[in-house]
């Protein structure tokens, strides 16, 4: 699925093809986490003990994780689990997040809701692609919110998915700038 942020043109293959978002449900958390941070500002400074993890699906990519028995700032966390895309970040965040605003994020942007207690949830690209835009144009969270997620997003390094198969002359985010710099997502 291909959408152009210049002139919202978009095309895709096997459109209603749905899959399992696995790590990237982290960019709706993120985007909730954001959204109450706009309702109360003193959230991301927000700390929680990291305790024993306990189970977590199996992580196949990390280079970099939060350890228990240390504390961090919801702030911290959400950027354990976007840069280095730690599930024990993201489970972290997940205890604390209210799953009703969670809900909310999916369905504000008419995408329907996850169930919660269901590994299995599944999405097409279209419909993802949404985070994406609301994102890009600032039109869920503030212009300083949108940005700052944004930023968080160029600072993933993961570099074996889709990027390993794009030349290095291509850009994929200006890290200059919190802006996406291609016309594709």
């Amino acid at each position: 699925y291909l959408y152009s942020f210049s002139d919202g043109e978009w095309t895709y293959i096997n459109p209603n093809e749905s899959y399992n978002p696995g790590s990237l449900i982290k960019v709706p958390l993120l985007i909730t986490y954001l959204k109450e941070a706009e309702k109360d500002p003193k959230l991301l400074d927000k700390k929680v003990l990291c305790e024993n993890f306990g189970y977590l699906p199996t992580q196949t990519y990390e280079t970099n994780s939060i350890n228990p028995g240390h504390t961090y700032t919801i702030k911290e966390l959400l950027h354990y689990m976007i840069a280095y895309s730690d599930n024990n970040a993201t489970n972290l965040l997940n205890k604390n997040i209210n799953p009703n605003n969670f809900k909310k994020t999916f369905t504000d942007l008419n995408i329907p809701e996850p169930d919660l207690h269901d590994w299995n949830y599944l999405i097409n690209a279209k419909r993802y692609s949404r985070f994406f835009i609301v994102l890009y144009n600032a039109t869920y969270l503030s212009r300083s919110s949108s940005e700052y997620a944004l930023k968080l997003l160029t600072e993933c390094d993961f570099k074996n998915g889709m990027v390993k198969g794009i030349p290095a002359t291509v850009p994929i985010a200006d890290r200059k700038s919190t802006r996406l710099n291609s016309s594709h997502a």
